[in-house]
């Protein structure tokens, strides 16, 4: 599988945040004991943008208060649900309750309620899935869904629940739904659901429901998932479609055995994935990394290190990041802003991945979560998934090097790590101005650009800088190099072969002696200082241009003190000796300082007095092989 580039995850993720619809940037509902907050994604970060008022129906020590929005095409709120309930956003009454066989005061619900729009309809038809649980009667377990059509604030509950496929056994059983993709000219999602009772399911979401009677992807009793069909009552499941298009689905269980294990399995190639030793203890949460295909996040506790880890499933080698103690007991989920969310142990903060740093943030908002499990004593807190499927993709950039200072022949092109480049609309710009609307640019000049591309159906846009630079395989030191004596490296240069782009100082005071064949070369424009009380001294060397730009450098400058005697040590000395050379410059040496680059810059006379010491010397293709100025 192909990794993402992580050179560029700090400039995705820059724009990311404004990659849903403009008019909102999507949303949570997470209850707490007295209200339910709406909280608000935007780009300055999570904040709470209602306090909605409890209504009659929750009980304030429910400790399964799971919680979904459903948002129409502009991530805007229409109604929500918390526990067993669906509430209108605009009045935050009570429409009714999703469960509809059933008093919600029996039933109860495992950890996730999802709400989707009907894939394919245009009018404001939902489906909220969620799946029933009672672990001590096994009596109406199963996977469900409820339809319910909105129209300005009436609503219309289909007649029943309906079962896509019923548990009959312990424990949890958990689901993902997949973006939307068509299938026989229909718009489709998948639903992936495991249970111990049979193992992984995959079945089909169209507007006319979820297809029933779903075939197995990996029965529960696998050689490869330890035998186990325990392995298969699913509390957390994680779905993502990588770069290449292949599906991942991850799951963790929660039962007394097992909740160490990451499981995982690719729908694409079939293949299995069974992690028993990652050894951080039980995992409470999981979610994909959204820039690096390799990558997982975990949530743990509370053996060694409690907090969150980002663990790569090729190598089996996992990071803690620093600054997640006080995370290791939450669902990790993805919001709209495409940062990953996790909840304090103590549920009373939220903290998240950066997703542009890979780095984890602390309190970023201060909330209080009631939406929990527990276990031997303690909380695990419960995030809501993103009920809309956001388009995550990258762009991968390919830029040119230059050859030559001055050069603006450098070409771009910017490829999507999803989909094809018609799929997306592009825009180039230098700073200023729009130089390219394909994903190709042309001509470019030293300097920074950037690159948007908008994927057409989503709207969702991704933008990365790109810097066009000298090849470093030809030049060195593309800025001014400043010989001090702490320089590497240090004098003398003995057989040395080095490339300026910009030119060489020698500061004041410093000696540097070029020995033995060195070859120093000068980009256009770049010449070679020689500070007042410093000294040069070219000894069986050469200075020139670089073959890759025929062009004249400018040559050595020489500082002097005009006012100081011819002997006094504060001139700057340049020494050609023993066959040493200076050749294809505009002025080879010149014994003044000009206060600008090239030939028309303004000499300043107060830096004549320059000393030339040349014997056994050679200047060969210089338009002046040494200029003289004026020293009194």
């Amino acid at each position: 599988m192909k990794k993402l580039k992580f050179l560029f995850c700090t400039i995705i993720f820059a724009s990311l945040i404004s990659m849903v619809n403009a008019q909102t940037s999507g949303s949570w509902i997470v209850p707490s004991t007295s209200w339910a907050n709406q909280v608000v994604f935007d780009i300055g970060g999570p904040s709470i943008n209602q306090l909605i008022p409890a209504p009659n129906g929750w009980e304030s020590s429910d400790d399964r208060l799971f919680s979904a929005g459903a948002f129409d095409d502009a991530e805007d709120l229409q109604f929500y649900a918390v526990d067993k309930l669906l509430f209108d956003h605009g009045t935050n009454n009570s429409i009714g309750n999703f469960i509809i066989d059933n008093p919600y005061t029996v039933d109860k619900l495992s950890p996730e309620i999802e709400i989707i729009k009907v894939p394919g309809n245009e009018d404001n038809s939902y489906f909220v899935f969620y799946t029933r649980w009672d672990n001590l009667s096994q009596v109406d377990q199963a996977f469900c869904y409820t339809e319910v059509a909105y129209d300005e604030y009436s609503y219309t509950f289909s007649n029943n629940d309906k079962h896509y496929y019923d548990l009959n056994g312990y424990g949890y059983g958990a689901f993902a739904i997949g973006e939307d993709r068509e299938e026989n000219e229909e718009i489709v999602r998948d639903i992936y659901y495991s249970s111990s009772s049979y193992g992984l399911r995959k079945g089909i979401i169209s507007a006319s429901g979820v297809s029933t009677g779903n075939p197995l992807l990996v029965n529960c009793n696998d050689i490869e998932y330890g035998e186990d069909c325990n392995n298969f009552a699913a509390y957390n499941m994680e779905l993502i479609k990588i770069s290449d298009g292949e599906v991942l689905i991850a799951w963790i269980v929660r039962g007394d055995q097992g909740n160490e294990i990451l499981f995982m399995y690719n729908d694409d190639t079939g293949q299995k994935y069974y992690f028993d030793d990652i050894g951080h203890g039980r995992i409470n949460g999981i979610e994909f990394s959204q820039v690096d295909d390799e990558l997982i996040y975990l949530s743990c506790y509370p053996s060694g290190n409690s907090g969150i880890y980002a663990y790569d499933i090729y190598s089996g080698t996992s990071q803690f990041l620093a600054g997640s103690e006080n995370y290791g007991q939450t669902y990790l989920q993805v919001a709209k802003d495409g940062h990953i969310y996790a909840v304090s142990n103590d549920g009373l903060n939220l903290g998240r991945i950066n997703m542009s740093t890979g780095n984890f943030e602390g309190e970023v908002l201060t909330i209080e979560v009631t939406t929990y499990t527990t276990n031997s004593g303690n909380n695990y807190y419960i995030l809501p998934e993103n009920s809309n499927s956001i388009f995550y993709f990258d762009l991968d950039v390919n830029a040119d090097n230059l050859q030559c200072v001055g050069d603006c022949n450098a070409d771009a092109e910017a490829t999507p790590s999803s989909g094809d480049i018609s799929d997306y609309t592009w825009e180039w710009t230098d700073g200023q101005n729009v130089i390219s609307t394909t994903n190709t640019v042309n001509n470019l000049c030293e300097g920074e650009y950037t690159v948007c591309a908008t994927h057409i159906t989503s709207g969702n846009t991704v933008c990365e800088t790109v810097n066009i630079v000298l090849d470093p395989a030809l030049w060195d030191y593309t800025n001014l190099f400043e010989y001090t004596s702490t320089s590497t490296p240090q004098s003398p240069w003995n057989n040395e072969n080095l490339s300026f782009a910009r030119g060489l100082t020698v500061k004041a005071g410093e000696t540097l002696e070029l020995t033995n064949n060195t070859s120093l070369m000068f980009g256009e424009d770049a010449k070679l200082i020689v500070e007042r009380g410093a000294t040069l001294i070219v000894d069986n060397s050469i200075l020139t241009n670089n073959d890759a730009c025929p062009v004249f450098w400018e040559g050595v400058e020489l500082w002097g003190i005009a006012s100081a005697n011819q002997s006094s040590t504060e001139h700057g000395i340049v020494e050609v000796i023993n066959n040493g050379t200076i050749e294809n410059s505009i002025v080879g040496i010149r014994t003044i300082k000009i206060e600008d680059d090239g030939t028309d810059g303004d000499p300043n006379f107060n830096f004549t007095g320059g000393i030339v010491y040349a014997t056994n010397a050679n200047f060969i293709n210089n338009k002046i092989a040494v200029k003289f100025y004026s020293y009194s």
